[in-house]
């Protein structure tokens, strides 16, 4: 998770625009989700079949602070399982 600091005066798609842009590059209105609870939390998530973006912040007088941004990767990693599980970092040859 990475610190940001992004201070909006209002949550519309403008605003939100300009958040994504800045910090992950791209943005497309149909794929964000804003959710907001009881204690002022809101956390605005950008889902695509690749990355999750959620950036985390709080409404403080009318304002919306946000302080985290997190981003997932929904892809398999690439995994060399014998390299990550039973190697012992020496390379074996087999004899048949």
């Amino acid at each position: 998770m990475k610190e940001i600091k992004m201070i909006l005066d209002d949550i519309n798609n403008e605003n939100i625009s300009e958040l994504l842009l800045e910090y992950t590059g791209t943005y497309s209105p149909d794929i964000i989700t804003i959710k907001m609870n009881m204690n002022n939390d809101i956390e605005i998530i950008s889902e695509n079949e690749n990355i999750k973006d959620t950036f985390y912040g709080r409404k403080i007088q009318d304002k919306y602070y946000f302080a985290r941004h997190e981003a997932i990767s929904k892809e398999k990693p690439h995994i060399n399982y014998y390299d990550e599980f039973f190697s012992s970092g020496e390379v074996l040859q087999l004899y048949c």
